[in-house]
C-alpha cells in the first residue's frame, strides 16, 4: 500500500493517515474485513429492502422499483471511468492516471447533475407532475454517489484495503439510513430526498479532501481523452446494469401497477443478492486480475472454473431450503404482498447464474479488447430471451410466468459470459462448457422442488385469467342493501339517496368537469332543469342519464353543459369498515366518467376510497384508487378486465383496519395496507360525471344519451354489532 492516496500525487492525507493507523480502526486494513463487512451491511440493506413494502402499497412499490433502476444508472453513468481505473491502475499505471481520472468523475458528475436540474425544473413547470419529482430526485441522487464513489474506484484498483473499505461502509450505511428515515416520513419522495442529501454531503466531503488535485491546471483535451478511453468499458458495464433491471421495465409493460409491485417485490431481492455477491468480488476480482496479467493464457482456467462450480452448489442448496418456506415468510412478512410468492421463488432461482456472471463479469470487462462484441455477445441474447420469455410467462401465467421467463434468460447470460472468456483463452473450451451446464444441472433439482412444493396460488391474475371466486368474508352479513325496485330518495327526514353533493355541490369544479348534477325533488330544480332528470329505474335496476343540456335551459349552470347524475347516502347509511360491492354497467364514450366511490363523514378530505372509476375512451381497465393525506397522496390500481362497457360486472372493496383491497367479478386484483387516515365512518357515492381533466371533453363520436345501470349497491360487515354500527355511524352526522 502506497504511502499517498495515489502514489505520485501530492495530496494531503496526514488525517487519514492518523485515523488508517489507529490501533481501534486497523482492522479495516484486513481484506476479511471488508469480506465479513460489506456482505453484513448488505444483509442489513436487504432487511431495508424488505422492511419498505411494509410502508407502501404494491403501486407504491412498483413505482419505486423503477425509480431505484433510474438511481443506479445515474450512480452508474461514470461513462466508464471505474472501469478504466481497473484496467490501467491495476497493471501498474502511475499516480498521474488515478488524478485524472478522479477529476473527470466528478467534472462528469457536475455536468450531469446540472443538466438533471434543467430538465426536471423544465418538466415540472411543463406537467406539475409529482412523478417528474421523484424521477429527479433518483436521477440526481444517483449523480451524486457516483461523484462520491469516485475516490472508492481508485482505492479498489490501487488494492487500497483499509479506505475502500471505509468508503463502501459509508455507502452501504447510507443507502440503507436516509432510505429508510425517507420512507417513514415522505413515502417515495421521501427515500429519494434523503438518499440526495446524504450522497451530496458524501461526494463535497470527497471534494474537498482531494481539493488540491481538483483544482490543479488541466492539460487541454484531458477530460475528452479519459472519457474516451473509458467509454468503451463503459459499455459493458452499463448495459450488464441495464440487463439486471430490464425485467422491471418489461414487467411495467406487461403488467397492473398491482402487479408490478408484487413482481417488483422478488426482482428487488434478487437485485440485492446478486448486488452482494458483486460487492464481495469487488475485493477478489483484483486478485485474479493480478494472476491473469501474470499467468500464461488458460493457465487459470481451473481455478476459475473451479471458483464458479462452488457458488453455484452454495447458492443452489441455500435456495432450495428456501422454497418450502417462501410462501408462509411473504404472507406473514407481507400481507398485501401475498401474490409475490411465486414470482420470488422463480427469481431466487434465476439469482443462482445471474450471481455467478456478476462475480466473474468484471473480470472479462477488465480482460476484453472488443467491448462493444463482447458485452452483446454476452448481454444481446440474454435479453432477447428474456422479452420473449416474460411476454410468453406472462400469458400463461401472469407475474409468476413473468419471473420464469428470467430464469431462462439469466441461464443464457451466463452461457454469453462463459463463451466470452473462453474467446479471451481465460477459460478452455471444456471449462466453459462446464461453466454453464454444472450449474444449469445443479438447478434442475431446485426447478422440481419449487413446481412441486412451490407457492402457486399467487392472487395476481392477468386480465380474463380464471380464479377462485371471492366475496365478502365468510360469516359477514348484508348492513345495507340496495335492488333499485324504487329510488328511495332522502326528503330530509327519510330515505337514503340525496342527488348531489351533501355540501350541495352540483359539479365538481377542481376537476373541471362538465355535467351538471340535476335534483329531481320538489322545489330543488328549476323546470327546464327538472325535465332532464337522470334517474329511471326498471327491471334492469336503476339507470343514471347523461344528455347535454339545451342552450335555452343553461342560465342557470353558466358553464356546464351537459346533466347527469350523483347519489350520496351520507344521510341514510354511513359504515366503518365492511365488503362493498356495486353490480352495474357502464357507458362506453369520450368524456364520460362514471364512478363509485366512499368519503368521510366529516366531510374532509381526503381521505377517498375509489371502488371503481371508468375513463370512458379506455377500452378493458378500470382504476381503483385511495386518496390519504400521507404521502404519497394518491395510491392507485389500473385494473385490466375483460369487455367493459355496457356489460354487467361486479365492482367491490373489502375495507378494514389492516389492508383495503379490490374486486372485480369476484376476483381480487389489488391490495394496499390501510392508510391512517381510513378508521373512520363513511358514506357511498355513485355518479356519471362528463368531462374532466382526466376523462377529457366528449366528442363528435360520444353517443348521448349516455346511460350507467346499477343493479344492485350492498354492504357486508361482520354480524357482531352489525345494527349499532349501522345506526351510530349515520347519527354522527345529525
Amino acid at each position: 500500500m502506497t504511502g499517498t492516496a495515489f502514489g505520485a500525487n501530492p495530496i494531503p492525507v496526514s488525517r487519514l493517515h492518523a485515523l488508517r493507523d489507529a490501533r481501534a480502526l486497523r482492522w479495516l486494513g484486513h481484506r476479511g474485513s471488508y469480506v465479513v463487512g460489506v456482505p453484513l451491511l448488505s444483509v442489513l440493506g436487504f432487511a431495508t429492502t424488505l422492511y419498505i413494502p411494509r410502508l407502501i402499497s404494491p403501486a407504491e412499490f412498483g413505482a419505486y422499483a423503477l425509480l431505484l433502476n433510474i438511481y443506479r444508472y445515474a450512480g452508474r453513468g461514470d461513462l466508464g471511468l471505474s472501469q478504466l481505473a481497473d484496467r490501467r491502475l491495476a497493471f501498474g499505471a502511475d499516480g498521474q492516471d488515478a488524478g485524472r481520472i478522479l477529476k473527470a468523475r466528478f467534472r462528469l458528475g457536475l455536468l450531469t447533475l446540472a443538466l438533471i436540474v434543467l430538465l426536471g425544473v423544465i418538466g415540472l413547470a411543463m406537467s406539475g407532475r409529482a412523478a417528474v419529482l421523484d424521477t429527479t430526485l433518483a436521477a440526481a441522487a444517483g449523480t451524486c454517489a457516483m461523484m462520491a464513489a469516485g475516490p472508492s474506484s481508485i482505492y479498489r484498483a490501487r488494492g487500497q484495503v483499509w479506505e475502500y473499505t471505509v468508503l463502501s461502509f459509508v455507502f452501504s450505511i447510507g443507502f440503507m439510513v436516509p432510505r429508510l428515515v425517507g420512507v417513514e416520513l415522505a413515502g417515495v419522495t421521501g427515500c429519494f430526498a434523503a438518499l440526495l442529501c446524504w450522497y451530496a454531503v458524501t461526494a463535497v466531503v470527497s471534494a474537498l479532501r482531494f481539493a488540491p488535485l481538483l483544482a490543479s491546471s488541466t492539460v487541454p483535451g484531458q477530460f475528452r481523452n479519459t472519457l474516451r478511453a473509458a467509454l468503451p468499458l463503459f459499455v459493458f458495464a452499463a448495459v450488464w446494469t441495464l440487463y439486471l433491471s430490464a425485467n422491471r421495465w418489461v414487467s411495467a409493460a406487461l403488467s397492473t401497477p398491482n402487479d408490478l409491485g408484487l413482481f417488483s417485490l422478488g426482482a428487488n431481492m434478487s437485485m440485492a443478492a446478486i448486488t452482494t455477491f458483486a460487492s464481495i468480488g469487488d475485493v477478489r476480482y483484483p486478485h485474479w486480475l493480478n494472476r491473469l496479467a501474470r499467468a500464461e493464457p488458460g493457465s487459470e482456467s481451473g481455478a476459475l472454473e473451479r471458483e464458479g462450480m462452488l457458488m453455484a452448489l452454495v447458492l443452489a442448496i441455500a435456495v432450495a431450503l428456501c422454497i418450502p418456506l417462501a410462501g408462509r415468510v411473504v404472507t406473514v412478512a407481507f400481507p398485501a404482498y401475498g401474490g409475490a410468492a411465486p414470482a420470488a421463488v422463480a427469481l431466487a432461482i434465476a439469482t443462482v447464474p445471474l450471481a455467478i456472471v456478476a462475480w466473474f463479469l468484471p473480470i472479462a470487462i477488465a480482460a476484453t479488447a472488443s467491448p462493444l462484441r463482447d458485452s452483446a455477445v454476452v448481454f444481446l441474447p440474454a435479453t432477447l430471451v428474456l422479452i420473449v420469455g416474460m411476454t410468453a410467462g406472462n400469458a400463461l401465467g401472469s407475474i409468476e410466468g413473468q419471473a420464469w421467463g428470467c430464469f431462462c434468460s439469466s441461464l443464457a447470460a451466463l452461457s454469453g459470459l462463459a463463451l466470452c472468456l473462453r474467446r479471451m483463452k481465460i477459460l478452455h473450451t471444456g471449462a466453459a462448457v462446464r461453466f454453464v451446464v454444472v450449474p444449469s444441472a445443479l438447478l434442475v433439482p431446485v426447478v422440481g422442488l419449487a413446481m412441486i412444493i412451490g407457492p402457486h396460488d399467487g392472487t395476481a391474475m392477468a386480465a380474463g385469467q380464471e380464479a377462485p371466486a371471492q366475496g365478502p368474508p365468510a360469516g359477514w352479513r348484508i348492513a345495507f342493501a340496495d335492488d333499485f325496485t324504487t329510488l328511495n330518495m332522502w326528503d330530509g327526514i327519510h330515505g337514503i339517496w340525496e342527488p348531489r353533493y351533501p355540501w350541495g355541490g352540483r359539479t365538481n369544479p377542481t376537476a373541471n368537469e362538465l355535467e351538471y348534477y340535476v335534483d329531481p325533488r320538489p322545489q330543488h330544480e328549476t323546470a327546464p332543469l327538472r325535465v332532464l332528470n337522470p334517474f329511471s329505474v326498471d327491471a334492469r335496476g336503476l339507470t343514471i342519464t347523461a344528455r347535454p343540456i339545451p342552450d335555452q335551459d343553461r342560465a342557470s349552470v353558466k358553464t356546464l353543459t351537459y346533466a347527469s347524475g350523483l347519489l350520496n347516502s351520507l344521510h341514510g347509511f354511513s359504515f366503518t369498515y365492511g365488503y362493498v360491492e356495486m353490480r352495474a354497467s357502464v357507458p362506453r364514450g369520450q368524456g364520460l366518467w362514471p364512478a363509485f366511490w366512499l368519503l368521510p363523514v366529516k366531510r374532509i378530505w381526503p381521505p377517498e376510497i375509489d371502488v371503481m372509476e371508468v375513463i370512458g375512451s379506455e377500452d378493458r381497465q378500470f382504476w381503483a384508487t385511495l386518496h390519504k393525506g400521507t404521502a404519497p397522496a394518491v395510491v392507485q390500481f389500473r385494473i385490466e378486465t375483460d369487455e367493459l362497457y355496457d356489460t354487467m360486472h361486479t365492482y367491490a372493496v373489502l375495507w378494514d383496519a389492516d389492508a383495503i383491497a379490490w374486486y372485480f367479478d369476484g376476483r381480487r386484483v389489488a391490495s394496499t395496507p390501510t392508510p391512517a387516515d381510513f378508521h373512520q365512518p363513511m358514506y357511498l357515492l355513485v355518479n356519471l360525471a362528463v368531462g374532466g381533466s382526466w376523462a377529457g371533453a366528449p366528442d363528435i363520436t360520444t353517443h348521448f344519451p349516455a346511460r350507467m345501470t346499477i343493479a344492485s349497491i350492498r354492504v357486508y360487515q361482520p354480524a357482531t354489532g352489525l345494527a349499532d354500527t349501522w345506526r351510530t355511524d349515520r347519527d354522527q352526522d345529525r
